[in-house]
């Protein structure tokens, strides 16, 4: 998260999982994480990428969005989308984070 180019620090971002269950519905698995003085905001899950899928489901896609509902150092701003990097780090490998098809 940058604003004119510098990160923004104690940004919440809401971080998605896109997830299909065998039947074909769709839903999210959503997380919450502030960004850390670089801009960059993370999840740590104990059970690792295998943890963020429901039973019967399987990972399609992840997301990240700024959603804010009250101004950021006095200037109110938009819910917004954007592509970022989001990758999985398993020890110390860092990769893109996984997608099953069937």
């Amino acid at each position: 998260m940058t604003r004119d180019g510098r990160p923004l620090a104690s940004v919440q971002v809401k971080l998605a999982v896109t997830l299909v269950g065998d039947d074909n519905a769709h839903t999210e698995a959503l997380f919450y994480a502030d960004t850390d003085a670089d801009g960059h905001a993370s999840v740590t899950r104990r059970e690792g990428v295998a943890g963020l899928s429901f039973p019967n489901h399987r990972v399609t896609g992840y997301a990240a969005y700024f959603q804010p509902l009250s101004p950021l150092n006095r200037v109110a701003y938009c819910w917004s989308s954007a592509g970022a990097p989001i990758t999985c780090r398993s020890g110390d490998a860092v990769r893109p984070c996984p997608l099953r098809e069937h």
